[in-house]
């Protein structure tokens, strides 16, 4: 599963929203929500898949440093 991180950071810049401003943590979770709304089938599962393994284990390194 691809991370949406990019995407979502895409979404407030044409915005016109700085990362860390009230706007983009009050935004948050309304565009966290349209981005997964719009997550096939396929894509979704992959996710639980993927939350699942990091539950029972850690996310890699390069993840956790994001």
């Amino acid at each position: 599963m691809k991370s949406k991180k990019k995407e979502i950071e895409a979404k407030f810049e044409r915005a016109g929203i700085a990362q860390g401003s009230t706007g983009m943590i009050k935004g948050y979770q309304k565009v966290v929500g349209c981005i997964m709304g719009k997550l096939t089938e396929e894509e979704r599962d992959a996710a639980a898949k993927q939350a699942d393994e990091w539950n029972e284990e850690q996310p890699p390194a390069e993840v956790q440093a994001e």
